[in-house]
């Protein structure tokens, strides 16, 4: 029994060396792990992550935000070089101590989806947590970014509304015969009256309808009432269609000048434009008509200086003969009728001086010429010749005395033998007209002797031709 007192005290000396150790081990232990610990956490706190925006401005997007470096921009920039859209670097900065190399990885694989899908759309990372923010218009658009989102193992945050798109409204409006007709399907009527009140004399309404689920999306109507007035007073005929997000403009201008602020408006469009203008053709037909006669005229008078060239060019420019020989005869007969007014008047003062100093004398009471009368005849005769396009009226008139109807007679048989012996001087019966007045035309009243002497005359007045 005494012999296993020593085995036992060293058995408890053993396990109470074993449960000191024990002790020191565990305490050493929770040191390190709280050493560790506090080494991590330090190592954490000095090691924050990037942070940025990206948002929309204008037409692209503008990028704000820390990075560790400028590569990390360069990324993000060049991700959209391939987009519609591009991004505009705002107020950023560099810092080696950042770190989060992971979010610029899987922002370069969303840009080119979000670029190009998304509508007022935004991309943030704060706190080491990346959220979406925007508006597509299909619900495959928003799976696509909640599968690009599920790649990765950083807190995400998807805010994307799908937000379904309106169908589109469509219409046509054609021009003929002045008249403006429409057809097509509109959001509501207040749609159609603003297109009807741009035109200045209306337009007919054909096949109109209205659907609140069609949206004037582009601003399609108001650009419509941009062009209408135009396009209704100086086109003369065509049609302006909007369908399928894009304009056609096709019709016939009544000039340059029309035609010039039509391509200029279409110019301002944003919507697509299929311009199909012109200048009508009887436009440019009337242009060349002017432009010919204008050359006819400039032709005519050089012709006039030398006719020779004149004939030579008239031959060569046959498409301009019929012209130019209607404008020719024009001429001529201008020439002629001032030519005729100009004998006419010779004629009138030769005639006019000749029965001033001669009288065409007759036998008392009788239409028998005495020789006197028949030498005034005969002159007569000579100045007709020398204008052979003047006609002229041989007047008779008598004094009061004697019965009227007998006056009437004596005058008329007078001028009828004046007639006749023109007509025997070779006057041409056409160029006479013999008329007797009897008594009712005298130049002064029947009150005398000489006043009766002065009533009693032959007068030869100018026709003309």
């Amino acid at each position: 029994m005494k012999r296993i007192w020593p085995w036992i005290a060293l058995l408890l000396l053993l396990m109470i060396l074993c449960i000191v150790t024990k002790i020191d081990d565990i305490h050493t232990n929770y040191n390190h792990h709280t050493i560790s610990s506090a080494a991590d956490s330090t190592q954490k706190n000095s090691a924050r992550p990037i942070e940025f925006d990206i948002v929309t401005k204008d037409n692209g997007y503008r990028l704000d935000g820390r990075f560790r470096d400028t590569a990390q921009q360069q990324r993000l920039t060049n991700a959209f070089a391939d987009t519609k859209r591009h991004l505009q670097i705002g107020n950023t900065s560099t810092n080696q101590t950042l770190v989060a190399q992971e979010v610029i990885v899987l922002v370069e694989e969303i840009i080119p989806h979000f670029a190009n899908h998304y509508e007022n759309g935004s991309i943030h990372f704060h706190n080491n947590k990346l959220t979406i923010d925007g508006t597509v218009h299909s619900y495959e658009e928003k799976r696509q970014m909640e599968h690009l989102l599920s790649r990765t193992t950083l807190p995400t945050q998807d805010n994307t509304v799908v937000v379904l798109p309106k169908k589109p409204i469509s219409f046509r409006i054609d021009k003929q015969n002045e008249m403006l007709s429409m057809h097509g399907l509109f959001h509501d009527e207040a749609q159609v009256n603003k297109l009807v009140h741009s035109a200045p004399n209306g337009i007919r309404l054909d096949h109109i309808s209205n659907d609140r689920t069609h949206m004037d999306t582009e601003g399609a109507v108001p650009f419509a009432q941009r062009i209408l007035p135009l396009f209704s007073e100086q086109f003369t005929q065509g049609y302006i269609q909007y369908k399928n997000h894009q304009f056609v403009v096709n019709g016939l201008a009544k000039g340059q000048a029309a035609l010039d602020r039509m391509k200029l408006l279409l110019a301002q469009s944003k919507i697509p434009i299929v311009d199909q203008t012109r200048i009508d053709p009887a436009v440019l037909q009337k242009a060349a008509e002017e432009e010919a006669a204008k050359q006819a005229r400039e032709k005519a008078e050089a012709e006039a200086r030398l006719k020779a060239e004149a004939e030579a060019k008239a031959a060569a420019e046959a498409a301009h003969k019929a012209e130019q020989a209607a404008k020719e005869a024009a001429q001529k007969r201008l020439l002629q009728a001032e030519k005729r007014r100009q004998e006419a008047e010779e004629a009138k003062k030769n005639i006019a001086n000749l029965l001033k100093v001669e009288n065409i004398e007759f036998e008392v009471a009788k239409a028998s010429l005495t020789p006197k009368g028949r030498q005034t005849v005969n002159k007569l005769a000579e100045i007709l010749n020398k204008y052979p396009d003047i006609r002229i009226e041989i007047a008779g008139h008598t004094d009061s005395d004697g019965r009227a109807d007998f006056n009437q007679q004596l005058s008329q048989a007078r001028v009828d033998t004046v007639k006749n012996a023109l007509i025997e001087q070779g006057i041409n019966t056409t160029r006479l007209e013999a008329v007797g007045y009897g008594e009712t035309k005298p130049l002064v009243p029947n009150t005398s002797a000489e006043n009766k002497q002065k009533n009693r005359r032959v007068e030869i007045n100018i026709l003309g031709e």
